[in-house]
């Protein structure tokens, strides 16, 4: 089968957060490429489509953390899709 994606997923270890507006909390990263992410967020959370936020990824075994604009593409069962901002 012949993959149709224009950007590679690139496997990461390490972990995750997602603020939006005051609120901070845990994510697992389950997808990354170039033009974005899918997340798992827990059942307390509420994300709608179209919320800015910052994703932190904490890379495996340092304190390196990226800071990454983004906005919240689309949200349903636990997951959250994101896009970079200004990218």
């Amino acid at each position: 089968m012949e993959e149709k994606r224009r950007f590679a997923r690139a496997p990461f270890d390490g972990s995750a957060t997602l603020t939006i507006g005051e609120t901070t909390f845990d994510v697992v990263l389950s997808d990354l490429s170039l033009r974005g992410a899918l997340l798992e967020h827990g059942p307390d959370q509420t994300l709608e489509s179209g919320q800015a936020g910052l994703l932190t990824l904490v890379l495996e075994d340092t304190d390196i953390a990226i800071p990454l604009q983004c906005k919240i593409s689309h949200v349903g069962a636990g997951r959250a899709g994101i896009n970079p901002c200004g990218v």
